[in-house]
């Protein structure tokens, strides 16, 4: 079984849709959803679906009730997951008909297999949305050698090792991996520290600490298993990307494992500033610490 986790704040024009392509998978399954104290009429749509899938689907608050953010609404989550694996999907959006087609089959067959991430695509619910999102993709990809994949897929464009999936993602050479795309092995991270309580980017934190400690396969890259919302709403299209803070970052993470050390003075300056790829830097001390 698979437990489908969908962190649910201020999500009532998207959380049916979401809701409905989890429903219409067919594969043994529960829907966890985590309702973060949302101020609009989320709560009362997910109770309707409880009502309707009680055996399938569960809803949870945190203890006090309170706003928690994306990051601890997922742990709790994964807390109360009954599957072998894992799965997430955020609210506003939702997956297609061959979400698992390969994933289940590959850790089920592959117990040193951790984790599966797929492609995912993008659909825009405006056209300002659109061209923040397509500004900000055509920056980041100007940069790095990520030219296969289409403009506004979200995946790794090929085949990576898994002993080599976490420099490809803190460089970014090949792209870069969407939680709606990752399944994971449930028992492989009870030991892991989950997701942690930052104010944005801790997707990208977690998946970078899952590729660094345990085992990732990508699957087919060709075609999206699920769909990504970029909408007005969306913070992430309100921060901004300089092409000069993404040059500054790779030519930092392409060094040799061994020079990182004789950086570390500018990187912790570097890594007070406002960027979210520069508030990741704390993670890569750790991992090269680890290297040496």
């Amino acid at each position: 079984m698979i437990s489908i986790i969908i962190p649910v704040f201020n999500a009532e024009k998207y959380l049916i849709r979401a809701i409905k392509s989890v429903l219409a998978i067919d594969l043994e399954k529960e829907i966890i959803l985590i309702e973060d104290s949302s101020p609009d009429d989320s709560i009362n749509i997910c109770r309707d679906y409880v009502k309707k899938y009680p055996k399938l689907i569960k809803l949870y608050q945190h203890p006090d009730k309170k706003n928690h953010g994306a990051g601890p609404s997922r742990n709790l989550g994964i807390e109360k997951a009954n599957g072998k694996y894992i799965s997430f999907l955020d609210a506003d959006d939702y997956y297609l008909p061959n979400r698992f087609n390969e994933d289940i089959e590959i850790l089920n067959n592959n117990n040193d297999i951790d984790a599966t991430y797929g492609v995912i695509g993008v659909e825009y619910h405006s056209k300002i949305a659109k061209e923040k999102h397509l500004k900000r993709m055509i920056v980041c990809k100007s940069i790095i050698n990520n030219k296969n994949l289409p403009i506004d897929f979200t995946g790794i464009e090929e085949k990576i090792k898994p002993q080599n999936l976490f420099y490809a993602l803190i460089t970014g050479k090949y792209g870069w991996i969407h939680l709606n795309g990752l399944t994971l092995r449930k028992s492989s991270i009870q030991k892991m520290e989950l997701f942690r309580d930052l104010r944005l980017g801790q997707d990208t934190d977690f998946i970078w600490r899952l590729s660094f400690e345990k085992c990732m396969l990508g699957i087919s890259n060709n075609r999206p298993i699920a769909i990504r919302n970029v909408h007005d709403e969306n913070r992430i299209l309100d921060g901004k990307v300089d092409k000069i803070d993404w040059q500054y970052w790779y030519s930092l993470v392409s060094l040799n494992n061994g020079d990182l050390k004789s950086k570390f003075f500018l990187l912790n300056r570097i890594s007070e500033g406002d960027h979210l790829i520069f508030r990741l830097f704390f993670l890569l001390k750790k991992m090269v610490f680890k290297w040496n």
